[in-house]
């Protein structure tokens, strides 16, 4: 199950499936980027998740072997039809899918800290943003302990 300290996150998206695409539990980071009701559990989201395709995931599980079935950009439709982009994880896991992903908060610092420097303060927001970066790559390194074990 999903560890208590990130059922209610909705910055970053977890959530336990089996094999077939149903949700086995899920944090409401997940729920809220799928813009669905906790409580309607959908029975199968496999085609909420576009890239890595679900299937696609699933060929590459073998014969049950736990580990690490993609990492990097996760594409999700929501219910809507929108889609959303997050850095992440996919593993298997006892037999079932594992996702945890989040907002790469690191690319937007950078961007906003590159456009939006007021003059004559150049030094101290270039110090600023670059102290932002480090604090996520570190945010970073802390979610990975949380996707292998």
């Amino acid at each position: 199950m999903i560890p208590p300290m990130l059922r209610a996150l909705v910055s970053i998206s977890y959530a336990i499936l089996s094999r077939e695409g149903n949700i086995i539990d899920a944090n409401d980071g997940f729920y809220q980027r799928l813009r669905q009701d906790p409580a309607s559990r959908p029975y199968d989201i496999s085609p909420f998740i576009s890239t890595p395709d679900f299937s696609a995931l699933i060929a590459q599980i073998g014969c049950n072997e736990d580990g690490v079935l993609h990492r990097g950009i996760l594409n999700f439709i929501d219910s809507q039809g929108s889609g959303h982009s997050q850095r992440g994880i996919v593993y298997c896991r006892n037999g079932n899918i594992e996702i945890i992903s989040e907002y790469d908060i690191k690319e937007p610092d950078y961007v906003s800290c590159s456009v939006n420097r007021p003059s004559g303060q150049g030094l101290a927001m270039s110090k600023a943003c670059s102290m932002r970066g480090i604090r996520a790559h570190k945010s970073k390194r802390r979610l990975n302990r949380y996707c292998i074990s």
